[in-house]
């Protein structure tokens, strides 16, 4: 007695089969560069992201390092003693002693005023 059994062979496609499955074809390689573009565009963006906190890390480290940081600090200069002396008003230290100033600079700050 003979016994049916069912095997994995090749089997021909129909040129409906052919048609449906280059159908399939394309629409999974335009579905899978659409997912590459997407995840391009995302490691993009979070390595822009990360440059910038690292940058923002290393710039907080040194203030923490040095304990300072640059600001903009109010300052008056005057004349004292036939010097130029620059003094901060914070903490009204002397920051800047020097010679006169030059006709320039006082005609700078004529403008200034």
């Amino acid at each position: 007695m003979a016994e049916i059994e069912k095997r994995n062979l090749p089997v021909g496609l129909t040129v409906e089969e052919t048609q449906n499955y280059q159908t399939q074809l394309s629409r999974a390689v335009v579905e899978r560069d659409e997912h590459e573009a997407a995840k391009k565009n995302f490691n993009d963006q979070a390595n822009a992201e990360i440059k910038e906190l690292s940058a923002k890390i290393s710039r907080l480290g040194r203030v923490v390092e040095r304990g300072e940081e640059h600001r903009m600090v109010e300052c008056e200069g005057k004349n004292i003693s036939g010097r130029w002396v620059v003094t901060r008003l914070d903490t009204y230290e002397i920051i800047e002693e020097r010679a006169p100033r030059t006709t320039a600079e006082q005609q700078q700050e004529m403008f200034e005023e």
